[in-house]
Formats: structure tokens, C-alpha cells, sequence
């Protein structure tokens, strides 16, 4: 699980609104977001564990979203 970061250049090259709507960067947001939830979920979790609160309650919800 490694994101590699968006340069300048990649910000302003996309700036039609033709793009966003194209299928290829509607499949990778989905793709991120679900990254996201569930690196969110993780990371919740292993807090969870430390602390023993009710954070593990709540990385399952973002394991859930993740799915």
C-alpha cells in the first residue's frame, strides 16, 4: 500500500471537466477512496488496541466502508 504524491504539473495538466467524468478517473478515485477507508480502519485499530476505547468499534465501520 504505497501512494505515490501528485507533482504541479499533474494538478494543472487535467483541467477539462470531460476528464473527471471519464470512466478510467472514476475507477481510480474509487480505488483511493477505498485505500483510504481502509488505511483509516487500520490505523483506528491498531490506536484501538493501544488504548483499548472504543476505536476499534469504529475502524470496523471504516473496514466496512472499505468493503
Amino acid at each position: 500500500m504505497h501512494l505515490s504524491p501528485m507533482n504541479l504539473d499533474e494538478l494543472h495538466s487535467k483541467l477539462e471537466i470531460t476528464h473527471e467524468l471519464n470512466r478510467d478517473a472514476m475507477l481510480e478515485k474509487i480505488v483511493l477512496i477505498t485505500v483510504s477507508y481502509f488505511c483509516l480502519g487500520t490505523e483506528l485499530r491498531f490506536i484501538g488496541l493501544k488504548n483499548k476505547t472504543s476505536e476499534i468499534e469504529e475502524s470496523e465501520i471504516w473496514h466496512a466502508k472499505a468493503l
